[in-house]
């Protein structure tokens, strides 16, 4: 760690926000060793990372965007006109098995 860089561990021994970072923004398997080594066996920091809003990111380290949290409407609305199609044609096949 070069003097420019802020420490990785508080007072407590614990993460400060620049080991988050260090952890967060290092891709899969390749966080600095000390912080890998302290996380898996520090519950309150390991909470900490689960927490943080950390970019989701593919196999490989690069970013992936982010997923809308709700389809669009057009799809909604393609999905229950859908379904309405299926329940009436279900409805009338077994209107006719019945025999009406």
């Amino acid at each position: 760690m070069s003097t420019g860089e802020a420490a990785p561990f508080d007072a407590t021994g614990c993460l400060t926000e620049a080991g988050v970072t260090a952890c967060r923004e290092a891709p899969p398997g390749r966080a600095p060793a000390e912080i890998a080594a302290h996380v898996a066996s520090c519950m309150r920091c390991q909470q900490r990372l689960l927490e943080t809003d950390a970019p989701h990111r593919t196999p490989d380290g690069r970013r992936r965007k982010a997923r809308p949290l709700a389809p669009s409407l057009g799809k909604t609305l393609l999905l229950a006109a859908l379904t309405l199609g299926a329940m009436l044609v279900a409805l009338l096949t077994l209107r006719q098995l019945a025999g009406r």
